[in-house]
């Protein structure tokens, strides 16, 4: 763990300059800049009174997740293919496993993105460039740059129906970005759902066709809709494999 670096984060949050936490924490300006460089060692009862000056338990200092990135950039997208449009990537690393879904989809002129299965959620969309045709079931309506839309699939009726996105014919390009929020993730079995649809698609990709769709078809069995991302290509898959 980066202690020095940490110490230096925390100081900065709390505006305070390293004479004011030294003077504080009865320690010399010196000793606090050695610190955030991690030149030099430090007591824990040393330790404890610079923290204690910043108001952070050693409890919370040593955390795992104090140290947990919650900003990501462009680096940090992973790309999936054979999503039928120019750009789809997960913005969250392992997002996949959590409450929410955030996605970048990027659409060329008449591109079309869905019609995906319903999940026991709720769905989020932003257009960042370009004009969009949202179907939500049997109703369509028309997004262009700066609009946004959200609807809830949890009711008996909207988790019936598939929802699909669609560039306009004239469109250079749609610029969108998803989030889907799964308020019922609660529902038991949800990550081993998706551990038993990463087993399947490793096998798959090793050419065990067998172990690949008994691996998919469990993931499916514990949750039909276990990803907003990941159930429709399982069934897919499933099926092609089956056939």
């Amino acid at each position: 763990m980066d202690i020095g670096g940490r110490i230096r984060e925390v100081r900065l949050a709390h505006q305070l300059t390293q004479e004011e936490l030294a003077d504080r924490a009865g320690v010399t300006k010196g000793f606090i800049s050695l610190l955030e460089r991690n030149k030099s060692s430090v007591s824990l009862e040393t330790l404890s009174a610079v923290l204690e000056v910043l108001g952070e338990p050693l409890s919370a200092f040593f955390s795992p997740d104090a140290t947990q990135p919650f900003v990501f950039g462009k680096q940090d997208r992973t790309a999936l293919e054979d999503r039928g449009c120019d750009k789809f990537e997960l913005l969250v690393p392992g997002s996949t496993t959590m409450a929410m879904e955030p996605v970048r989809i990027v659409l060329g002129p008449g591109q079309r993105f869905g019609p995906h299965a319903s999940h026991n959620g709720e769905e989020f969309g932003y257009v960042i460039r370009g004009r969009l045709s949202v179907m939500l079931g049997r109703r369509s309506t028309i997004a262009k740059a700066g609009d946004q839309g959200q609807w809830d699939r949890r009711g008996p009726e909207t988790k019936k129906k598939t929802t699909t996105l669609r560039s306009t014919a004239m469109g250079l390009s749609i610029l969108t970005n998803v989030a889907s929020l799964n308020a019922q993730r609660n529902l038991s079995g949800t990550q081993d759902a998706l551990s038993f649809y990463h087993a399947g698609m490793i096998a798959l990709r090793l050419g065990d066709r067998d172990e690949a769709r008994r691996m998919l078809s469990h993931a499916l069995a514990i949750n039909p809709h276990f990803s907003i991302l990941f159930a429709t290509p399982a069934q897919r898959t499933v099926a092609r494999l089956r056939g």
